[in-house]
């Protein structure tokens, strides 16, 4: 369902191959992000605040890693998927 059409914007954030074309006329844009620590402090600033929320859909000892990219691969997922390394 679309609201209103030619007015979409795709934001890619990477490099893709070559531009996806919109059935509905939207334009396209890409963001090549380099770290920044002032945008970094200011997300642990907003983390720590309790005004940003990461949704985990399952967490996975490394063991398990098959298992987690199945999930992945369903494209099933209700959040991020944890790949627990060591324990803390």
């Amino acid at each position: 369902k679309v609201l209103k059409e030619q007015t979409g914007i795709f934001v890619t954030i990477g490099v893709i191959d070559k531009p996806i074309e919109s059935p509905i006329g939207a334009t396209q844009n890409q963001i090549f992000n380099a770290p920044c620590t002032e945008y970094l402090l200011e997300l642990k600033r907003l983390i720590e605040a309790g005004q940003v929320k990461t949704v985990i859909d399952s967490v996975h000892p490394l063991e398990n890693l098959v298992e987690a990219m199945k999930i992945c691969m369903s494209h099933r997922a209700k959040g991020k998927i944890i790949i627990e390394v060591a324990k803390e």
